[in-house]
């Protein structure tokens, strides 16, 4: 049976590095995949066909090299299914929690793969500006039982 997918995510609960603490539900969003990663690819889930298609995951990224591979594949006219449910859990922490890379990669892979635009600029300093607060905000918020 073919469905047209050829990338399934789901969503990934995420906890403090020390696995004590439930931190934050990260949900897939592919249709925000021209901002930034936001597919979780801990609970992505991708056929042979696309790796046929587009190759393997890139080495020339070390913090964005998902994004880079899954950014291809909606590219290349692949589907992305959202499974709506959690798929997986993951401890915080590694080299995802350097955003200052992570943000600087993802404009490399925007350039790349889409262009060199203003817009990816922008949206790259705004990440480095905002980021923190909003991080901040949001979990003093979550603490207070107030909903994001």
């Amino acid at each position: 049976m073919n469905t047209g997918y050829s990338v399934y995510s789901g969503h990934v609960n995420m906890y403090s590095d020390d696995g004590r603490k439930f931190e934050k539900l990260h949900k897939s969003q592919p249709d925000r995949l021209l901002q930034t990663m936001r597919v979780a690819h801990p609970a992505t889930f991708v056929a042979r066909e696309v790796f046929n298609k587009i190759g393997k995951f890139s080495l020339d990224y070390k913090y964005a090299m998902d994004y880079d591979f899954i950014l291809r594949a909606k590219l290349n006219g692949f589907e992305i299914k959202i499974i709506n449910q959690v798929v997986a859990n993951m401890l915080l922490g590694g080299n995802s929690s350097d955003t200052r890379r992570v943000f600087k990669d993802e404009l490399d892979v925007k350039n790349k793969n889409l262009g060199n635009k203003i817009n990816h600029l922008i949206w790259y300093y705004l990440n480095i500006l905002f980021h923190k607060p909003y991080v901040y905000i949001t979990g003093i918020l979550r603490s207070k039982g107030v909903d994001k």
